[in-house]
């Protein structure tokens, strides 16, 4: 795969032993930050070299014991076994702050741009919960992006 994560087909799999963790489990969602400028201003290929780049920075970060899921496009999941909802915040806070200090390079362009992403959180103790999980994890993301265009369009207006 592209992205050398799960893919949505290995989704059943991973969910198998989620049950067995007595601190439980932490859904994370993912959204890149304005990954569709990427795809428009440079292509598809440099799309799909930002999105290898996206996920190697993200491993990093992140337990080795961490799946990370391609769910679609730019967006991905992570399961953090054995990972409480507030273990999963701090790791989740730290990745975002911490990838915004890298750039991808598009080499074609000469052009250095910054990966940001959007994420939101929610607590999974079995797969029967798997779909509420991400329905209450996206409807976080969602006010994650809310959140950081308001402060955006705040600056930009603070500038004038």
């Amino acid at each position: 795969p592209l992205t050398q994560t799960y893919s949505r087909a290995g989704i059943e799999t991973i969910l198998k032993n989620i049950e067995r963790n007595p601190k439980g489990n932490s859904l994370v969602i993912i959204d890149i930050d304005e990954f569709k400028k990427v795809n428009d201003l440079y292509g598809h290929q440099v799309g799909d070299e930002f999105l290898r780049f996206f996920v190697e920075e993200l491993r990093k970060r992140l337990r080795s014991s961490d799946k990370i899921i391609r769910f679609g496009g730019d967006e991905f999941l992570i399961l953090m076994e054995n990972c409480d909802l507030s273990d999963a915040v701090k790791k989740m806070e730290f990745a975002s702050e911490d990838i915004k200090k890298t750039k991808f390079f598009v080499r074609e362009s000469n052009v250095l741009l910054p990966v940001s992403f959007s994420y939101g959180i929610s607590y999974i103790q079995s797969k029967d919960q798997f779909d509420k999980a991400v329905s209450k994890a996206d409807k976080k993301l969602y006010e994650m992006k809310i959140y950081k265009k308001h402060l955006m369009n705040r600056e930009q207006s603070d500038e004038v």
